[in-house]
C-alpha cells in the first residue's frame, strides 16, 4: 500500500501538511520524501522531520517527477506500509570521502573484489 501526496508549492507548511496526512494513515509505517532543492527547506524542516512517528528517508533533488510533470519546486511524500530499515551514510554526496567500508558497515554487505 502506498499513499502518495504532493505539495506543488514547495513550502515548509505544505510539506508539514502532507507529511501529517501520510502519517495519519493507520497502515503507513514509513515515509519516503522527494523534495526539490529550490524549496530551500533547511533548517526549517529539521524540527518537523525529527517529530515524525515513523521512520523517514529520501532526499533533495534538483527536480522531481510526479506523473508526467517535472517539478523544479515541490515535495512528494510517499507513505509506505513496509517498515524501512534506514541508515545514514555520512558524506554521501562527497565521493572523495565515501568508502566501501562505510557501505559495508551501514548495510551489512560484502563487497566483491574488482578483477
Amino acid at each position: 500500500m502506498f499513499v502518495i501526496l504532493v505539495d506543488h508549492a514547495g513550502t515548509v507548511e505544505g510539506f508539514h501538511s502532507i507529511l501529517k496526512q501520510a502519517t495519519s494513515q493507520k497502515k503507513v509505517i514509513g515515509v519516503l520524501i522527494f523534495a526539490c532543492d529550490a524549496n530551500d527547506f533547511k533548517p526549517a524542516v529539521n524540527p518537523i522531520s525529527k517529530n515524525v512517528p515513523v521512520p523517514i528517508f529520501g532526499g533533495i533533488f534538483p527536480e522531481i517527477i510526479h506523473g508526467c510533470n517535472k517539478l523544479t519546486r515541490g515535495t512528494i511524500v510517499v507513505g509506505i506500509s513496509t517498515r524501512p530499515n534506514v541508515r545514514i551514510i555520512p558524506h554521501l554526496s562527497d565521493p572523495s570521502r565515501i568508502c566501501r567500508r562505510q557501505f559495508s558497515e551501514s548495510f551489512g554487505m560484502c563487497w566483491m573484489r574488482e578483477k
